[in-house]
């Protein structure tokens, strides 16, 4: 697909194609700033994850979602590296939770 067309995905002039939020994905009925939306910020608090405050989307934006991720791999990374058991296994814990509920839940739920 050309760079040129990857943005009509998110935005467009009537229907959005592609609506990046978790909420719309994880429900059937494509409301946002459901449940899954608060539970989201939930593990984000519980990870110490702050969302920028010039970021101007929704907490369950797949770009926020994919950053929360990249940061709990490398807190993996880093706690194994440590050798700190108490760490990799928590934020192992918090990683799968996150994987299960948001990015790899089936819709629907």
């Amino acid at each position: 697909m050309p760079a040129i067309e990857f943005p009509g995905l998110f935005r467009g002039p009537v229907v959005i194609p592609l609506k990046p939020y978790g909420a719309i994905w994880l429900r059937r009925d494509n409301t946002l700033m459901e449940e899954s939306t608060m539970a989201v910020q939930q593990l984000y608090a519980e990870g110490g994850f702050d969302i920028d405050d010039g970021f101007r989307e929704l907490p369950d934006h797949v770009a926020a979602e994919l950053e929360f991720l990249y940061l709990l791999i490398f807190r993996e990374t880093e706690a194994q590296g440590k050798g700190d058991l108490d760490a990799l296994t928590a934020v192992t814990d918090l990683r799968q939770r996150f994987l299960a509920a948001h990015l790899g839940g089936p819709r629907g739920t």
